[in-house]
């Protein structure tokens, strides 16, 4: 009799540890599961516009990996203030982009910004210095209509 207590006691334990553990402090949200893919390096890219008292602002962020640029081309607006963040994934790049001479050095893990005004419409390549096919993307300026 004293045993059958003692099982049905410890069952009971089992169970409000499980409640207190999993409905009180949200333990499974706490664990933190690795997966192949790390989620901030290959998401989809993020372009943020803004307009201030006239003038247009545009930010995205790309990576660089295996000598390409997660895409190709990109789009811009004429008289833009353009903030692109490139991140080096898998070794070190020299990116230079065209028509507007900019030019980074970018270490693997390391991310470099570049900042211009989109002055003048057409497209300007995209190279990289150190990669086989030098030409890795393209920017397209829209001229402002």
């Amino acid at each position: 009799m004293k045993s059958k207590i003692i099982f049905i006691f410890s069952g009971f334990l089992i169970i409000a540890l499980f409640i207190f553990f999993v409905f009180v402090i949200d333990l499974p949200s706490k664990i933190y599961f690795e997966t192949s893919k790390k989620p901030t390096e290959r998401e989809e890219n993020k372009v943020e516009r803004a307009e201030i008292e006239n003038v247009k602002y545009v930010t995205s962020d790309y990576f660089l990996e295996n000598e390409k640029l997660n895409q190709e081309k990109i789009y811009l607006k004429e008289k833009e203030i353009v903030t692109l963040n490139f991140k080096a994934l898998d070794k070190d790049y020299e990116i230079f982009i065209e028509g507007y001479n900019l030019f980074h050095q970018i270490k693997k893990g390391e991310t470099k910004i570049f900042q211009f005004q989109a002055v003048k419409g057409g497209s300007f390549d995209i190279i990289c210095q150190n990669c086989k096919n030098k030409k890795i993307g393209v920017i397209i300026i829209e001229n402002e209509i």
